[in-house]
């Protein structure tokens, strides 16, 4: 699109004390200025370039393609888009910034867009080393084993070659020492995966006390148990029966 300044993108997935999602298209490639809403900053400008501000839980990567689209489009014009609305600190603290209004990102997300649908198309690489990677294409993330470590000739190739695929999540966790990965899809959810089709699990729920401290994994793996655990949780989860015990 001939687009060479900066593309500044920023998401808050922190919704409260704000009851909903606030989108911010804008020429102004200021960094962290959610962040900065918070702590006070008077200098909220920055340069020529534009942003795409998301405040929101759950964001679709197409979506924010066809967003980052629409704000090169209308570079010189993306003022006008927006609108005064409410932005609070506290339940009852708040202050008035510009956004755009709700019906304009429905607008721009629901438009067939031949440009992104030609992007998403392409396998992009996310991480890489020896043992693991993560890839995104046709709008999935691709979780799946580093394959190029094993020779052409060995066996044991084909036991780590199953992929995992989700349309989005919220966090990972990565074993260095036993390569594989805990998915949390959303708090309350999460997959397994280690290359090994038999080991797959989707969407094993975890019912914690409270699951507002993300979780983490014990370095170490007891036969085929793994430990789940935050500050006010503690799990056993055993990869070969796909099950999960909470320990009191």
């Amino acid at each position: 699109m001939g687009f060479q300044d900066t593309i500044m993108l920023e998401r808050k997935t922190f919704l409260y004390p704000n009851k909903n999602d606030i989108y911010i298209i804008e020429k102004n490639d200021v960094n962290c200025k959610f962040l900065k809403l918070n702590n006070n900053y008077t200098k909220l400008t920055g340069g020529n370039g534009i942003a795409v501000r998301i405040l929101s839980s759950k964001v679709d990567v197409e979506n924010v393609l066809k967003l980052i689209e629409f704000a090169i489009k209308n570079k010189n014009r993306l003022k006008r888009y927006l609108i005064k609305t409410d932005y609070y600190f506290d339940d009852e603290v708040k202050i008035s910034i510009s956004a755009n209004p709700p019906k304009l990102i429905t607008e721009i997300i629901s438009k067939e867009s031949s440009l992104v649908k030609e992007l998403i198309q392409h396998d992009l690489l996310l991480f890489k080393d020896d043992d693991q990677l993560i890839s995104w294409v046709n709008n999935e993330f691709t979780f799946k084993m580093n394959l190029e470590r094993f020779k052409p000739e060995n066996v044991y190739k084909d036991l780590w070659k199953d992929e995992l695929r989700v349309r989005d999540f919220k966090y990972y966790i990565q074993s260095d020492s036993y390569n594989f990965f805990v998915v949390f899809i959303n708090e309350n959810f999460f997959s397994f995966f280690d290359g090994n089709e038999n080991n797959k699990a989707n969407s094993i729920e975890i019912d914690g006390n409270s699951n507002f401290y993300p979780f983490v994994i014990s370095l170490e793996k007891i036969n085929s148990k793994i430990i789940i655990y935050n500050r006010d949780n503690l799990f056993i989860y055993d990869i070969y029966k796909k099950t999960l015990q909470r320990i009191d």
